[in-house]
């Protein structure tokens, strides 16, 4: 609830590419603190990160897509979207379990860190994401 509070004033201070660029390496620094961590609290701390990470995030991804999408196709687009992340989700819930039973939790973990480096990478060479460096407000809605 706190991220929802602050999503805002974290995306006007620090502007839309860089929540979403730093974001991507929160989630990279968060999951690899819960996979070395040994105590319960270590974790909590961790995935809370994650999940605060999460909100700006999200916030500037759904932003921006109302804005870029038409509204004729902002359903379909949506449920891509929404149908990706889930059955990303619920894959690597299979995988994860799986690689926990066979090396152990904080090996899986640490697998699930490494897939998130190259999208980490990436969004600092991506030339598709200057679009973020102009200001939502400033941004011309596609029709």
């Amino acid at each position: 609830m706190l991220a929802s509070v602050l999503a805002g004033l974290i995306i006007k201070k620090l502007g839309s590419r860089r929540v979403f660029v730093l974001g991507g390496w929160i989630y990279v620094v968060s999951l690899g603190l819960a996979a070395v961590a040994t105590r319960p609290w270590q974790i909590a701390v961790a995935a809370c990160l994650f999940v605060f990470a999460s909100v700006p995030v999200v916030s500037v991804w759904e932003a921006y897509t109302a804005v870029f999408v038409p509204d004729r196709l902002i359903g379909r687009v949506g449920a891509v979207s929404n149908f990706a992340a889930q059955s990303l989700v619920w894959i690597g819930i299979l995988l994860v379990g799986f690689l926990a039973d066979q090396f152990g939790a904080p090996a899986a973990v640490l697998c699930f860190t490494a897939l998130l480096i190259p999208p980490a990478v990436a969004g600092h060479f991506a030339r598709s994401l200057t679009l973020l460096e102009t200001p939502l407000e400033q941004v011309e809605e596609y029709r």
